[in-house]
């Protein structure tokens, strides 16, 4: 993986992790096009750092942490565990206050170094469940 590559990945990190969106603006195209099937909202830039901020109201501490991650050509492919605790309104969900932890994995589509396409794929079965919105069991 290049450099470049694992700077981008550090960012992306930083950016879920602190909620600063001044870093969504140095990793992401102001072209985004983002392909999230469980979230039709989210599919440019602004709706973007929306998600960024929505996701964090939710889960206040919230924390992902890339396990693994690959690139070749102009795709970076990165595998993540989400954890934190759902205290907050999350996308129209009342707290819970249940920790919670899922997994996923994102593709990213790079151009002149900024991610200009990005692919997700979650456990939101699984994040459902954890919040109570969805019987466990």
């Amino acid at each position: 993986m290049t450099e470049e590559m694992k700077s981008v990945t550090r960012r992306i990190e930083d950016l879920w992790n602190t909620g600063n969106l001044a870093i969504a603006e140095e990793i992401y195209s102001p072209a985004l096009v983002n392909h999230a099937p469980y979230a039709p909202h989210f599919k440019d830039f602004k709706s973007c750092e929306q998600c960024v901020s929505a996701v964090r109201a939710g889960i206040p501490d919230f924390k992902v942490t890339i396990e693994d991650a690959s690139a070749e050509g102009d795709k970076l492919v990165c595998r993540w565990v989400a954890r934190g605790s759902h205290t907050g309104d999350f996308f129209g969900i009342p707290p819970s206050n249940n920790p919670v932890e899922w997994t996923g994995m994102t593709i990213y589509r790079m151009d002149n170094g900024k991610i200009v396409e990005t692919w997700w794929n979650e456990d939101m079965l699984g994040l459902m469940k954890e919040i109570g919105v969805i019987p466990a069991g």
